[in-house]
């Protein structure tokens, strides 16, 4: 899939009349919410029956529209059941600061994925990020009130750009100031992936080197703002950038590997497979759908 048609913050990949196929993810890139938020998509495929999806290190909100049919996530030794299915009985799913995998099982895909700096755990849902982290919530409570308004408004809606105006107005009016988050976003930097077609030309994470605070200081903002480690939001980026090259071109992975600062191809191979529960080769091999960060598994 491609990225193509938007254009910088704000844009919107937004077919023409009706020329988008429905099987490629649209993407709207929030100017208003920069820095808490990275990406809006609408994603609607059928015939994705198991698949693994990378780890983020994200805040994920994904709100099923109908004809969405998912039946679980298995994060590590975590098995979440999502009741209902679908709409009218499909619950919001809030994901968190995911570090490892997560094997998904579905029918069918239509959803709004909302995709955000782990700082909005606490700009937007009032709680530190390391709350979120490696979690799948059902239905959570801290989406309301306004989540029964903005899903019959998703429901009703008929055009991606009025589905991205709900969703932008519903994060709007939950956006809190909390101690920090403008020094939080200053130190937001983008992070552009590597030159070419791109499911999502950018993303964010906080930049916290050569700030000069103490351990201690340092480990309170990264249990708030990141839900991990430093070091460990580190490793999942780059190990996302890894999948991003070995998915997107035909680079040897081993140049790969010395492109991203591993030590030899094997470094990487094992990082990669304890974060992603793969080896390069069979992520690689592996059929690609929606993104990148989505591939089937038996």
């Amino acid at each position: 899939t491609t990225g193509a048609g938007m254009s910088g913050h704000g844009g919107t990949a937004e077919p023409d009349g009706d020329s988008w196929p429905d099987d490629l993810p649209r993407f709207h890139q929030p100017r208003r919410l920069h820095g808490i938020v990275d990406v809006i998509a609408e994603a609607h495929f059928d015939g994705l029956s198991r698949g693994r999806i990378l780890p983020s290190g994200k805040v994920e909100l994904l709100l099923p529209l109908e004809g969405c049919r998912i039946d679980r996530f298995t994060i590590g030794d975590e098995r979440i059941e999502v009741p209902g299915g679908g709409p009218p009985l499909g619950a919001p799913l809030l994901f968190g600061s995911l570090t490892r995998s997560t094997l998904v099982d579905l029918q069918a895909m239509h959803c709004i994925l909302v995709i955000m700096n782990p700082i909005a755990a606490c700009a937007v849902f009032g709680m530190p990020a390391s709350e979120l982290r490696d979690t799948v919530v059902v239905d959570p409570d801290v989406l309301r009130p306004g989540l029964a308004r903005l899903q019959d408004g998703l429901h009703t809606a008929s055009t991606f750009e009025e589905r991205v105006t709900l969703v932008e107005e519903f994060i709007l009016a939950r956006l809190q100031v909390p101690v920090g988050l403008e020094q939080a976003l200053r130190l937001v930097r983008l992070e552009v992936l590597s030159p070419g077609t791109s499911d999502r030309p950018f993303e964010t994470r906080l930049d916290l080197d050569d700030l000069g605070y103490s351990r201690s200081h340092m480990h309170r903002l990264c249990r708030e703002w990141l839900g991990t480690s430093y070091a460990e939001s580190i490793r999942v980026a780059r190990t996302r950038e890894a999948a991003y090259r070995i998915h997107a071109t035909d680079l040897d992975i081993g140049e790969i590997a010395l492109q991203l600062g591993f030590f030899d191809p094997a470094h990487l191979t094992h990082v990669f497979r304890d974060q992603v529960g793969m080896t390069p080769s069979a992520y690689r091999a592996a059929t690609k759908r929606m993104t990148f960060d989505t591939v089937e598994r038996d």
